[in-house]
């Protein structure tokens, strides 16, 4: 569980550098980078589409998935990790509790997947939009 941890924290903050690396000049919608092995970077369609950017982050048996992106976005993001690798997303990682970070916690639990967040993230749905959530 400890090494689990380490990943997930780990995954996280190499998505937050990533911030702090690419411009928006850069963007390019729906593209997927490899950014070490095993770890991918997912841009959104902000512009469009509204989807957040993803995290992809590939375990010894399975996927971990940061911020579940709207449904559209979500079964998008769902279609690139099945491309890049036969393990199952095993976890979705909700960073925050707008729309486009968790709506689409439905698409990846129907495939199987557990959503899992920061105990913040969940008090954060509950106060903000509790007919969503409840």
């Amino acid at each position: 569980m400890k090494r689990t941890r380490l990943w997930l924290v780990s995954g996280f903050t190499l998505l937050l550098s990533l911030g702090f690396v690419l411009t928006r000049g850069d963007a390019e919608p729906n593209s997927v980078q490899k950014i070490a092995d095993g770890v991918w970077f997912r841009e959104g369609d902000l512009k469009n589409q509204g989807h957040c950017n993803n995290t992809i982050i590939e375990m010894k048996d399975y996927l971990i998935v940061v911020d579940a992106n709207f449904p559209s976005g979500a079964r998008l993001a769902l279609e690139d990790a099945k491309r890049l690798s036969n393990k199952p997303v095993k976890y979705v990682f909700d960073t925050h509790h707008h729309g486009d970070h968790a709506y689409g916690n439905a698409v990846w639990t129907q495939q199987g997947a557990v959503t899992i967040a920061y105990v913040g993230v969940a008090q954060e749905m509950k106060r903000y939009e509790p007919a969503r959530w409840q």
